[in-house]
């Protein structure tokens, strides 16, 4: 819905405006209980692409939900995406936006890609939603952790947490407060560092990516977690380093249920190491590696990977699925088959890597 439509009284003024004048009552009164009952349903869900509006157009919704804080109590999901397009002339437009949000008090899912030229990050911690279970965040800057961390803190309701911090792959890491409370916390996608900060959470499954504090962190969240952590997403792994991954795993995260590996290059020789390190993991049922580039050629041929998948599943009684690049096998009736990707991330639960949570649910 474009937001510069998204007011149902335009569309009805121009039908009045051209209907017959015997009729223009009637319509009025139509006009009336339209707004009425249809009003909070159309603003359930907002998405709001500046780049693709004027500045007036940018600033008329913001307003529109100050001037009528009935509306802004309807929104239960809020996107603002591609936000570059923002800078110092609009400033007026950013304050109104903070003044919306703090009016939303019913939303559930709060999504803001880039929020620097929004000025939104300083005024994260006094944000408050008490319904809030979904949260996607952008930053491209670490001084804005210590915002979010007191975001999150405010809010305990939250179960989906994704968080986009675009660092060095050996950026460094400032202390973050201990003790954040999250207990309904499912799904988090972001920085591991700040996930060991949390406590008393319900983790089943973390994508994060691999840096060089990352060896340090795994043991943590082992320790927190224990057998409740069923899948593991880690994006960003030379290819120099996959065996040394797959055996530090095998030892910290050995109750992993799903296993998802994103390299910049895969090997055939690295499947006789990961086939060595594949007992130690007790109850690993679906495992996955894809690259950088995931064309035909990029990974390998499929008798390559074929012959991954045979050794894998001869040293694995529990695995149900394997998964090279865009080359895939599954277990059906206790025989193994070929499948695309598409199924087998289907059926085993894996997200493709960096995509953007869609919430469905109203």
């Amino acid at each position: 819905m474009r937001i510069t439509r998204w007011l149902p009284s335009e569309v009805l003024t121009e039908i009045i405006h051209n209907a017959p004048r015997a009729d223009q009552a009637t319509l009025c009164r139509v006009s009336k209980l339209f707004h009425a009952l249809a009003l909070p349903n159309l603003n359930r869900r907002v998405v709001i692409r500046p780049g693709k509006l004027s500045l007036q157009a940018l600033e008329a919704f913001p307003l529109s939900m100050i001037r009528n804080p009935a509306r802004a109590d309807s929104v239960r999901s809020l996107t603002f995406l591609e936000n570059g397009s923002l800078n110092h002339d609009s400033l007026h437009a950013q304050a109104l936006l903070i003044e919306c949000l703090k009016l939303m008090r019913k939303l559930e899912h709060f999504c803001i890609r880039d929020f620097r030229p929004l000025g939104v990050g300083s005024y994260l911690a006094d944000l408050d939603f008490p319904n809030l279970w979904s949260c996607t965040l952008e930053c491209h800057a670490e001084s804005w952790e210590l915002n979010i961390a007191r975001f999150l803190t405010r809010h305990p309701t939250i179960t989906h947490f994704r968080l986009y911090m675009w660092i060095g792959i050996h950026g460094r890491h400032d202390p973050l407060p201990q003790g954040t409370l999250l207990p309904r916390l499912q799904y988090y996608h972001g920085p591991l560092h700040l996930l060991c900060g949390f406590s008393k959470h319900s983790l089943v499954a973390v994508q994060t990516s691999w840096t060089g504090h990352t060896p340090s962190l795994i043991p943590e969240l082992g320790a927190q977690t224990g057998p409740n952590l069923a899948s593991l997403s880690i994006d960003y792994i030379r290819m120099a380093q996959i065996s040394d991954v797959i055996i530090f795993l095998s030892k910290h995260m050995w109750q992993l249920q799903k296993l998802q590996l994103r390299c910049w290059q895969w090997m055939l020789g690295i499947a006789s190491d990961i086939n060595a390190c594949l007992p130690r993991f007790k109850h690993l049922t679906y495992l996955a590696f894809s690259t950088s580039d995931e064309s035909d050629d990029a990974v390998g041929n499929w008798d390559n990977e074929r012959r991954a998948f045979e050794m894998w599943t001869n040293t694995s009684s529990s695995l149900r699925g394997c998964g090279i690049g865009q080359t895939a096998c599954r277990k059906v009736d206790q025989k193994w088959e070929d499948c695309s990707k598409e199924a087998f991330y289907s059926e085993a639960g894996f997200a493709v890597f960096d995509s953007l949570l869609t919430i469905d649910d109203d």
